[in-house]
Formats: structure tokens, sequence, C-alpha cells
């Protein structure tokens, strides 16, 4: 008998919440998903290019053709060199690529929460092991609670991710957090929310690698968010920090994608004229995003058990059921109504009573959604 590696798992969804969100979906033509996120669902696209045009010679770069690293480097800015972009598949694929480099079996890798339900599996496809640190909410505020973060680190520790803005609290990596990173460890910076901050947010955020320019640090980005194209599979890592770290990290990364050459060349092509012309898409999601968000705002104003907590960025909307009751128990009661949201555990909030909702969602059903949801609370 074939035995398979116990790094990856079956692909089962057992969720009996999920289950039955499903089963409702199906059966209720008035279904209102509160939680998608994926641009293509949901109304927000770019035109596609009548085609994809194709040099007649197959002459790949391990690090991605020029141009289109040429145009990462001008999104980042002038400060940028190309020959510090990376051009990857997919954020994911960024991942993979980096917890091949920086770590062996049995390194572990710094990961925050609550986050998006991703690193665990990424890491153990690697046969790394995630170990998590807090973020505290106080003062409307997420802030990175130094205390968990120190007690997570230990001997193996080979990176510290930060997810900037987090996924799904909506909180930029604070400043003084930034200012107080443990020295010594490799960064990979989570950005793919990064051009998404919150209307007349009072600060302006700032790239972790330019603050931190002592530091090795790897910035991940792509096109998925950036221009609403997850179908497009372009994403990249900006490697910054000691110029003999970045160079020997370069060259590794290089050597890892080479073994792949997983970009589409004509996705490659596409790049700097998607990359050039993004800001109608970005607006228009930015501007659904905030429309959102003032419903929700209105909708929740005199609702004594509801509470939004402080978004400062990115497209999720997460809520506090103040009299501290199970968010799980009211996510099904809400779906018996017709209307799905995630509770928080999805997210590994520490708290029970927080939910979790997109921004993205179509404006009707929106509306419609938070109107039932005002009234269940």
């Amino acid at each position: 008998m074939v035995e398979f590696s116990r790094r990856v798992p079956l692909l089962e969804d057992t969720n009996p919440f999920m289950e039955k969100a499903a089963t409702r979906r199906a059966a209720d033509p008035e279904f209102v998903d509160l939680v998608e996120t994926n641009p293509t669902r949901v109304g927000l696209t770019v035109a596609p290019a009548p085609f994809l045009a194709l040099p007649p010679l197959y002459d790949p770069d391990p690090k991605g053709l020029p141009s289109a690293r040429a145009a990462v480097a001008r999104y980042f800015g002038a400060h940028v060199d190309p020959g510090d972009i990376l051009l990857t598949a997919s954020t994911s694929e960024a991942y993979s690529l980096l917890f091949k480099l920086l770590g062996d079996a049995g390194d572990e890798i710094l990961v925050p929460m609550p986050s998006y339900p991703l690193f665990e599996h990424l890491t153990t496809l690697e046969e790394l092991a995630p170990k998590a640190y807090g973020l505290q909410y106080a003062n409307e505020r997420w802030r990175i609670n130094e205390a968990s973060l120190r007690g997570a680190r230990t001997q193996r520790s080979r990176a510290l991710v930060l997810v900037h803005p987090n996924n799904p609290t909506g909180s930029y990596v604070h400043p003084e957090d930034v200012a107080r990173l443990p020295e010594g460890l490799p960064l990979i910076v989570d950005e793919v929310f990064f051009d998404y901050p919150k209307a007349h947010l009072a600060f302006t955020p700032d790239r972790v690698a330019d603050a931190r320019p002592d530091s090795l640090t790897f910035s991940l980005g792509g096109l998925s968010k950036l221009c609403a194209l997850p179908q497009a599979k372009l994403a990249w890592i900006r490697v910054s920090g000691p110029d003999e770290q970045k160079l020997a990290a370069m060259e590794r990364l290089a050597f890892i994608a080479d073994a792949y050459l997983s970009v589409g060349t004509a996705i490659q092509a596409l790049a700097p004229s998607l990359l050039e012309n993004r800001s109608s898409i970005q607006r228009r999601i930015s501007e659904r995003v905030e429309r959102n968000a003032i419903v929700l705002e209105d909708a929740i104003l005199n609702v004594p058990h509801l509470a939004e907590r402080t978004r400062e960025g990115g497209w999720y909307a997460v809520l506090e059921l103040t009299t501290g009751s199970s968010a799980e128990t009211f996510a099904d009661r809400l779906l018996e109504t017709g209307v799905f949201v995630h509770p928080g555990y999805f997210y590994d909030f520490e708290e029970e009573n927080l939910i979790v909702l997109s921004l993205l969602t179509p404006e009707d059903a929106w509306k419609k959604g938070i109107e039932r949801l005002a009234l269940l609370a």
C-alpha cells in the first residue's frame, strides 16, 4: 500500500458550520454572503486583455522578466532597485520559497494571531512549525503583544511574519512596534492590503522595510488585491536590508525559483500595464469598502449589543458582541435567516464574541445582510 506524507492531509471540510452554510446557500436564492472577498465574485474586475502577447522565444529569468520587475520596483518607489525584486505566482508561493530559504525541518516561524488561517498549512508543508504571537486590542487599536512575541521566540525561530495591515483585524503594524521588533530575525512582511487604508486615516502607513533598513526584510505583494486579479497569478518579493545579507538571500531565492519557473510569461509581459493602470480598480474597491463601512456604522449605531473594532485598512470588519455572547451561536442563528458571517475562531481570535465580515460584499446584499444582523443582535 502506498503511504503518503503526513504533512499533506486530505482536503476535507468537516466544519459543521461551513457544511450548514453550503447547504443553505444551495437551497436559498436570497442567501446573503457577508464574507466573500474574491473581487471576481462581487462585480469588481478589470476589463480582460483582448489577447496575451507571448514572445516567440522562451527565455525565462528565475527572478522574473526585467520589465515586470522594473514595474514592481516603480510601484514601490524610485528608491527600490528592480534587482531587489523576485516574482512568484502568488504570495502563498512567495511564503513557500522564503520558508525553503530560511528554515530546515523542525525550525519555527513566528506568525501573528489572530490572522488569516493559512500559515499553519504553509509552514507544515515545508516541515516547519508555526509559533503564534498575539495581537492585543487596547485603547481602540491592535498592537503586538511584546510579551507574547518574546515568549514565542526560541532558538529554532527562523523568521518573523508581519501582516501589514493584518487580515482580518485591519490593523497596520504600529510604528512603535516596528521599532521594537527583535533583532536578528528576518522579517516577512505581507503587504497585500497595504494600498487600502481606511478613508481619512489619522496617520500614513509606512512600509516596514523602509522603517527597518538594517533588518533583512522580505516584503510580499501581488496583483490579486492590488489590481483585483487573483486569477492573474502574479506576486512578488522585495528583498531589502544590509547589502551582504540581501545579495546572499536573492542569490539563493533565484536558485529556488529557477527550479520551478512557475510564473507565466504572458502575465509578466502585462504587468507593467496592469500596475500603471491600477488606480481605477483600486478606487472602485476603496469606494465600495468605505460605502459599506458607513452603512455598517449607521446600522449598529443604536444597537447596544454590537460594536465595531477599529479598522485601519483592508477589506474586513470585525464586530464585537458586547454582551459576551458566543459568536459561533450568533453566526449560526444569523445563518438561519440566510446571512453568512464568520465566527472569530476561524481566524484564531482568543475572544469568543467576535464575528468577521467582508466589506467587499455587493452593496445591495450588504445592506440587506447588515439589517438582518442588527435586528438579531
